[in-house]
């Protein structure tokens, strides 16, 4: 480097090691850790779904067996 760049950015350039994975995530102004922190918060979000969903359902199904137990109890 020092030998084909000009004097004065030959001065300030100094050489370190940085690891791969420090690299990557870092790259493009912090891109990739953006996209992983935001493509996590729609994970989060389905995941809420699910679980809403299928305690909603559970109470539904539930809520007709507490009739049909009423119903089977009334009749003998």
């Amino acid at each position: 480097m020092a030998k084909y760049a000009p004097p004065g950015t030959s001065e300030n350039l100094t050489v370190e090691l940085a690891a791969v994975k420090d690299y990557y995530m870092t790259s493009n102004n912090g891109s990739v850790q953006k996209m992983i922190t935001k493509l996590s918060i729609v994970v989060l979000f389905i995941v809420a779904m699910a679980i809403v969903n299928f305690v909603n359902i559970n109470i539904g199904t539930s809520s007709y067996r507490i009739k049909e137990t009423g119903l089977r109890k009334v009749f003998g």
